[in-house]
């Protein structure tokens, strides 16, 4: 929904739970992003195609099984991926799963405990001296 009220011109949305995808497409509807975002059911390895934002708000260990499965493979050339919903305790986990699926580090946002990441495909950067 953000996403689309930020000017997406196109929104997948997907869930794997029955629950969650019916309350994502009422919401849709009445925030009026209807037209530009379809909510499935489902998984980003089951999804066709290649996307410029991928948004993972999702339990840490989600987020490491996708690095290791075929994340890198879903992420447009130049595109941009956001992985939220960890705590700061989980961060260095799901970094290291990222960096070795070949994700970059571009940044870091953090509020309170929880941390978002976003990330490019691309080589890493030198670290120290």
């Amino acid at each position: 929904i953000a996403a689309a009220k930020l000017g997406a011109a196109s929104v997948l949305a997907l869930d794997t739970d029955s629950q969650a995808v019916a309350v994502a497409r009422q919401n849709v509807r009445r925030n009026g992003v209807a037209r530009r975002t379809h909510v499935s059911p489902g998984s980003l390895a089951q999804a066709e195609g290649t996307f410029e934002l991928v948004l993972v708000n999702i339990l840490a260990r989600v987020i490491v099984d996708m690095a290791r499965q075929d994340l890198a493979d879903r992420l447009a050339d130049g595109g941009l991926l956001v992985a939220a919903g960890l705590t700061e305790e989980q961060e260095p986990e799901v970094t290291a799963a990222l960096h070795q699926a070949g994700f970059c580090i571009t940044a870091r946002r953090q509020m309170e405990d929880w941390v978002a990441l976003e990330a490019s495909r691309g080589p890493q950067p030198a670290s120290g001296p």
